[in-house]
Formats: C-alpha cells, sequence, structure tokens
C-alpha cells in the first residue's frame, strides 16, 4: 500500500471532527494493508512449481537419468513458489474470494472492538474498515445506529468505495466512505448544538488507524 500523506491523514481527520460536530455518532477510520498474511496461497505455488518442475525437466531437450536432478528441481521451484506469492497479484491468484471475504470479515470485527467502538455511552460509534491487499471494505455500525439504519444502506455506500479500492485509489474510497456515512448520521443523528450543557464530547479519537 502506497503511505498516505500526512496531510490526507490529518484531512481525513478534521473531516471526521467537523462531522462528529454535528452528529452524535462516532466514526472511527481504520485502514490495513492486508487482514491476514495468507501462508496457503504461498503453500499453493510452492506446490504447484514442484509438481511442474520435474515434468518440464523430463519433457527438456536435456537427458538427465538421476533422479537428484528431478529432486533438485523441485527444491529449487519450491522455493520460488513461497517467493513469488509475495507479489500481490500473483498471491491474490492463490486465493478464493470466499476465503478473503471471510478474512477481512473477521478482521474488520477484530478491528472493531480494539478501537473501542462498541464502548460509547450512546452505543453510536461506526466503524469504517478498509482492507487494501484485497480490495475490500466494510462498515460495522453499533446497535445505537444500527436499530436505525439498515444493511442496504450501507451497502450502497460500500458499493461506491469498492470501485474506487480496484482501481487502486484508497485516498479516494476512504474520503467518499467518512463523507458518505458523516452525511448520513447528520441527517439520522444531528446533534442538538442549542442545548450547548448536554453536548456530547467525542469518545473516541478522529484520527486513521493504520497498521
Amino acid at each position: 500500500m502506497k503511505k498516505l500523506s500526512k496531510e490526507f491523514m490529518a484531512d481525513i481527520k478534521n473531516l471526521v471532527t467537523d462531522i462528529e460536530a454535528k452528529s452524535t455518532g462516532e466514526i472511527v477510520p481504520v485502514i490495513l494493508e492486508s487482514s491476514d498474511s495468507y501462508p496457503s496461497a504461498h503453500f499453493r505455488w510452492a506446490l504447484l512449481l514442484s509438481l511442474i518442475a520435474p515434468v518440464l525437466l523430463y519433457m527438456s531437450p536435456l537427458t538427465i537419468s538421476d533422479p537428484i536432478w528431478f529432486m533438485a528441481s523441485q527444491g529449487i521451484a519450491a522455493t520460488l513458489g513461497l517467493i513469488i506469492a509475495f507479489h500481490p497479484k500473483l498471491k491474490r491468484f492463490m486465493l478464493s474470494k470466499k476465503q478473503m471475504n471471510e478474512e477481512v470479515y473477521q478482521r474488520a470485527l477484530q478491528a472493531y472492538f480494539e478501537h473501542g467502538v462498541h464502548t460509547t455511552k450512546d452505543r453510536d460509534g461506526v466503524l469504517i474498515f478498509i482492507s487494501n491487499f484485497e480490495h475490500r471494505a466494510h462498515i460495522l455500525a453499533d446497535i445505537g445506529i444500527a436499530a436505525k439504519v439498515d444493511e442496504q444502506t450501507w451497502k450502497a455506500i460500500l458499493n461506491k468505495a469498492l470501485i474506487d479500492l480496484k482501481n487502486r485509489d484508497l485516498p479516494k474510497a476512504l474520503t467518499g466512505l467518512v463523507r458518505e456515512t458523516g452525511e448520513l448520521l447528520t441527517q439520522e443523528f444531528p446533534r442538538n448544538t442549542q442545548e450547548n450543557d448536554n453536548i456530547k464530547q467525542s469518545e473516541l479519537d478522529d484520527g486513521v488507524r493504520t497498521d
């Protein structure tokens, strides 16, 4: 993941602060490079190449009868497979959509509790979670918000961001998610700015959490 600039991170934090000045909701943005290291992708590449290598060696014009060469080719190919899986595109090639979906969702749930989204007094926290490697995002709202906003509304907001993530435009995806979530919170959960004594202070930090 290309490192996001300090200026951009500051802009997102200011945007969250502005939103929370108008709404009782608490937004917690989280960006991770990846939700898992996916070791299975490395082993799958290693297994595949170790099976292909001796076949290619056998079919080559070289006259080789010593089995040690075939065993050596397998070892080299397996090592190569472990290494090339570090490339994002090659790693994703060995992963199913179901596997990535499950890992991202589990990591989003973990982030939800790690960053205390569930700890606000009025249970009005909202996690905006992006996992860049998988090009996936989640919005997890606490019960105070979820009681009034249905899943279809969140999906509509997420679908726009997923297009930006697939186009490798992480800043646009995050900005869009925060802005549209903020518009929804401002509309559905407006802050009473007239009764100063009742204005709730922000309970969660407004900054972006990263790896």
